[in-house]
């Protein structure tokens, strides 16, 4: 099994998700295995960031991948808390 690494290094908004999104789906297409978001450099985050996220998960759970999402910033954690995802999110933060 192939495992990824993505390095998300830009804002995850309303300006950035679209592209995101079809870079994923490129991303998701070169793994059978797992794949690990990084998010340790990622800039502002509104929420279209976290619906991108959610695409995330779907977009694995589809393909039957195992997904990470890990170095979550503040802001983002503090999005996914505030709006009731952290039960969702829990399950695929490292």
């Amino acid at each position: 099994m192939r495992s990824q690494l993505f390095k998300i290094s830009e804002n995850l908004t309303f300006e950035t998700a679209p592209g995101l999104l079809e870079r994923s789906k490129e991303w998701s297409a070169e793994t059978d295995g797992s794949v690990t978001i990084d998010l340790a450099s990622a800039g502002r985050t509104d929420s279209a960031g976290i619906a991108l996220m959610l695409e995330w998960v779907e977009l694995a759970r589809k393909q039957g991948l195992e997904l990470q999402i890990v170095n979550m910033p503040a802001q983002i954690q503090e999005f996914i808390d505030s709006n009731g995802l952290k039960d969702l999110f829990q399950k695929y933060s490292g």
